[in-house]
């Protein structure tokens, strides 16, 4: 009877542990050996108790141990994401600067670093598709200064008559870089039709100057003497950032050139930059002196000089 007392008690212990087992799913880390097993039979009195497997070193642990440990066992681990949750959200990109950087001007620097900022708010300025009012004042002068044959000089005087046009005034409010009547802005300033405003090269220059003046900067360029025997000489420089004279032979009528003689004695450009990198004043003084022999009917050749003089002057409100 103890033997069979002592069968059931293991059977039962071995009973308990399988449906513990299997309430835990019998996931990895479940105890399933009924060998460690200890149960108490509980028919079986105090003074009795119950023989264990002598191979059997390992105290079972009880049924409340048991069903703790399978439940920590078999509990899958917890995420990353459970405990640090991720947004889907992208952080926002950081914003533009509102503001552009603040304008460095060559106050003192050389005449290269003058030229190339005059370039820049030159053509700047001419790019310039917001509104913005130019008015203009330009023309040119042309005085006969020497001409020796003293009973011509009425018909000298009066072929220079239609070459003295200042001061012409024009003004226009510019959008697009057209005016609402259709004019082009690439015809209102220099160079005409170019879409530049200033090409000059620094190596055209004689001297540059830069210096604060409220709340831009004023600039004033002088440029190299250029010289030519050609009348319809294009001088390189003056050229590069201004309009030049543009004499043809008929406009000399009733007179014909020879040996003639063409001095751009040298420029003057003055400019103000506001802190924009725009103008806000521009204008242009450029002298030529032109000499030569004219021919005049049967009077044969005769000595002349004309001191010619171009000048523009633009202010621009935006």
């Amino acid at each position: 009877m103890k033997n069979l007392t002592k069968l059931l008690a293991l059977l039962l212990a071995a009973a308990l542990v399988f449906s513990l087992a299997a309430c835990s799913g019998g996931k990895e880390g479940a105890t399933t050996t009924p060998e460690t097993i200890e149960e108490t039979d509980p028919s079986v009195t105090e003074t009795e108790p119950i023989e264990t497997p002598t191979d059997t070193t390992t105290e079972a642990p009880s049924e409340t141990e048991t069903e703790t440990e399978s439940v920590i066992v078999t509990t899958p681990p917890i995420s990353d994401t459970t405990t640090k949750p991720t947004s889907t959200t992208e952080a926002p990109a950081p914003s533009e600067p509102t503001t552009k950087p603040a304008l460095i001007a060559p106050v003192g620097g050389t005449a290269a670093q003058i030229v190339a900022f005059y370039n820049d708010a030159a053509n700047a300025t001419k790019a310039n598709k917001n509104k913005m009012t130019i008015s203009i004042t330009e023309g040119q002068n042309a005085d006969l200064t020497e001409f020796s044959l003293g009973l011509a000089r009425g018909a000298a005087e009066n072929m220079l008559a239609p070459m003295n046009t200042y001061p012409t005034k024009k003004s226009g409010t510019y959008t697009n870089g057209k005016t609402s009547s259709g004019d082009s802005i690439l015809r209102l300033l220099p160079i005409d039709g170019d879409a530049k405003m200033s090409k000059l090269p620094a190596s055209g220059v004689k001297s540059a100057t830069c210096v604060k003046s409220g709340g831009g900067w004023a600039i004033t360029i002088v440029l190299k003497e250029e010289r030519s025997d050609d009348l319809n000489f294009k001088p390189p420089v003056h050229s590069s950032c201004m309009d030049t004279l543009n004499v043809k032979p008929e406009d000399l009528q009733p007179f014909t050139l020879n040996n003639a003689s063409v001095v751009y004695t040298g420029a003057t450009l003055k400019a103000t930059v506001n802190a924009d990198g725009l103008l806000s004043a521009f204008s242009v003084d450029m002298p030529v002196k032109i000499t030569g022999r004219l021919g005049f009917g049967s009077f044969g050749l005769i000595n002349a000089a004309v001191d010619g003089r171009w000048r523009q002057s633009a202010t621009f409100t935006y």
